[in-house]
């Protein structure tokens, strides 16, 4: 599944790198961080099933695919596990 994540400050993240995301109790907003810096919110879900984000739960992290600093936008892509660990075919 990708995420959009709205990017607050441009801190030299290239793709590539580990985003964690952290769901903030007060905002109910998921605060996108990387290397323990807080960087910017997750804006909206752009592949995946609504359900299986819920399932993710309150923190989880992806890898950044696509960043583009200029517009302060950036595409992270979020791994989720596999639904048969049991089939190798998966």
């Amino acid at each position: 599944m990708k995420l959009q994540v709205l990017m607050a400050v441009n801190e030299g993240i290239c793709p590539g790198k580990r985003i964690d995301f952290e769901l903030d109790d007060k905002s109910r907003l998921y605060i996108a961080s990387c290397e323990g810096r807080a960087f910017g919110v997750a804006k909206k879900l752009l592949a995946g099933k609504r359900r299986s984000f819920r399932k993710l739960g309150n923190s989880f992290s992806g890898v950044a695919v696509c960043v583009k600093p200029d517009k302060r936008d950036m595409e992270v892509k979020v791994l989720r596990e596999r639904r048969n660990p049991w089939n190798p075919r998966c």
